[in-house]
């Protein structure tokens, strides 16, 4: 299931920073769901880290390589999947390639 307010987001940015995105912006979605909004962001330049609790993290690597063929663009940004455990100490989550 995809919220609506998921794809009213989505068309938030892309009218308000679609300029930033295509610079290589750099994007952090906290609880990013299917991460939707996060992969028009990267399909639009953005550098985008997505990140979920731990169950919901190989659904989301999933949705990503799903949707290989779009980010295999050449104006895409980057994108990635990892896990955010409110509950644990936030730095040891963002043990990651990305610069954030």
């Amino acid at each position: 299931i995809v919220w609506q307010a998921s794809l009213e987001l989505c068309d938030y940015m892309v009218e308000t920073y679609l300029s930033e995105m295509k610079n290589g912006a750099n994007l952090l979605e906290l609880g990013c769901g299917m991460g939707v909004p996060g992969m028009i962001a990267c399909m639009n330049g953005a550098n985008v880290v997505l990140t979920e609790q731990k169950e919901l993290v190989d659904l989301i690597k999933r949705n990503i390589n799903s949707n290989k063929a779009a980010f295999s663009q050449s104006n895409c940004g980057t994108i990635e999947a990892i896990r955010l455990d409110w509950e644990r100490d936030l730095s040891k989550s963002f043990k990651t390639k990305s610069k954030l």
